[in-house]
């Protein structure tokens, strides 16, 4: 069984972001389109919707970093790149 972090958009959809290293490019890209409407609600007084937000920008963000190597002394993210 796949490890994920549920969550609810701002207009009541559950989705789920697979947590570190199980995210998919899916799931990474609903999490991404899904913050904006998050923090639109949470500016507006919804405590949940900032929870949720704070939650899912922090497991991008270790999503991203994590997914990098070094090739000839630079840094390349391989998470979200179309090879």
């Amino acid at each position: 069984m796949r490890h994920v972090i549920t969550y609810t958009t701002a207009n009541g959809d559950e989705r789920t972001i697979g947590k570190f290293g199980k995210t998919t490019q899916k799931e990474f890209d609903d999490a991404i389109e899904s913050l904006p409407g998050l923090i639109g609600m949470a500016r507006a007084g919804s405590v949940k919707c900032g929870e949720t937000a704070n939650e899912l920008l922090w497991a991008l963000a270790n999503e991203s970093f994590n997914t990098f190597e070094i090739k000839e002394y630079d840094r390349h993210f391989t998470f979200g790149n179309k090879l």
